[in-house]
């Protein structure tokens, strides 16, 4: 009932009365932003009290029918009398409170005994406001004919809101409530559909490896599971509830909103002139990765002999022409093709790579991935490999 009230009826009534000019809820800063900020917040207490009392209003607030509602709750009223009397008594305990709090109401008096002026020049548009026409109205415009005001309903966003990750990868999901100043108590249900995705709660239980859970956060976090055909996409959805335990009983559905993740390829620069380069990928032991690399090196740049080709593709040459080794030192992985792209699961066994390479993490590996250059001196190489995983 409160986000209701809170988010939906009263900005929809301060917004109808912004739009004839009778007041300014917006009231800058300072002082008078206080005050309004007051009004505002018994206004909401006020209508609490009203709106409880109205047949059926509670059920359809709890199904998320805000609009249904509002038609039930405005219709209610006889002409302006309802909303006026609440409107009127909001900003008298507002003033009342000042002087409670023992400050000079001053000009807040003085706007208060000009109210009923602006009431009746506001008269038409609370008389159009208290026929459920106008709620009728903001279920399909979002500007009402009767005035040039602009209603903006509840809206959920999920941000990003499209993702593309690769092998391993996460994404971090934030669900906001747009135009909510304080979402304290809110709660969030996720899900997600799974095609090779599940979803990490940053916040409460910290639970992971769930499709379908509650929490307090409005954060989650996807995480890559299982490896999937490219562009695969996951659809992640949250519904934001104004009460806990995303329970409607305990405060309405206020919305939901989607947002896809995307299975691209990890892209990774090959550092030539380094033993082994860490790709970022997480893996997991019976994952199967396909790894095409493109580009050049030159293994001796600047004193390859005339008579000798130094650059070579991620193939490299036949070991058989480096076994004999040189004055440089060993190479990184005896026995594989020399000048060529070799990987290793964690401190395992190293394999050769080449160009194209399709391979399983075998089980027991570590679950980071390097891909290397099998030489013996790495200072004197130029190029470029450029290697996607997926």
């Amino acid at each position: 009932m409160r986000g209701f009230l809170k988010d939906f009826m009263v900005p929809t009534i301060a917004n109808a009365i912004l739009g004839s000019g009778a007041i300014d809820f917006t009231a800058g800063t300072g002082d008078k932003a206080k005050f309004m900020a007051d009004v505002r917040t018994n206004l909401t207490g006020d209508f609490i009290n009203y709106a409880s009392s109205v047949n059926g209003v509670n059920d359809k607030i709890a199904n998320g029918q805000w609009f249904d509602a509002g038609v039930d709750l405005t219709g209610t009223a006889i002409g302006a009398g309802t909303v006026r009397t609440i409107l009127v008594d909001a900003f008298d305990k507002a003033v009342k409170a000042r002087v409670a709090a023992g400050l000079d109401p001053g000009a807040m008096s003085g706007f208060m005994n000009s109210f009923n002026v602006a009431m009746n020049a506001a008269g038409g548009v609370l008389q159009a406001f208290d026929s459920s026409a106008y709620v009728k109205d903001l279920a399909t415009s979002d500007q009402a004919d009767q005035w040039p005001v602009v209603v903006t309903p509840q809206k959920i966003a999920l941000n990003p809101p499209a993702t593309t990750i690769g092998v391993g990868g996460t994404v971090a999901m934030t669900a906001s409530v747009l135009g909510a100043d304080d979402t304290a108590g809110y709660s969030y249900r996720w899900t997600t559909t799974t095609q090779f995705g599940d979803l990490s709660e940053i916040a409460g239980n910290s639970r992971i490896h769930q499709t379908d859970y509650c929490s307090s956060s409005e954060k989650a976090l996807f995480v890559y599971e299982k490896h999937p055909a490219a562009g695969t996409t996951d659809t992640v959805t949250v519904q934001v509830y104004s009460g806990t335990a995303c329970d409607p009983a305990r405060g309405s559905l206020l919305g939901s909103a989607t947002a896809t993740v995307t299975f691209g390829a990890t892209t990774v620069n090959v550092g030539l002139r380094q033993q082994w380069t860490d790709t970022g990928l997480a893996v997991v032991p019976g994952q199967q990765l396909t790894i095409t690399t493109a580009g050049t090196m030159n293994y001796w740049t600047g004193g390859c002999p005339s008579t000798q080709n130094c650059v070579v593709t991620p193939e490299g040459l036949p070991w058989s022409l480096c076994a004999g080794g040189s004055t440089a030192g060993p190479y990184l992985t005896p026995g594989l093709a020399c000048f060529s792209l070799v990987g290793r699961f964690g401190n395992g066994t190293p394999f050769e790579v080449g160009s194209t390479l399709t391979v399983t993490v075998p089980a027991g590996a570590s679950s980071e991935f390097f891909l290397g250059v099998n030489d013996n001196y790495y200072g004197d190489n130029t190029g470029s490999w450029v290697s996607t995983i997926q």
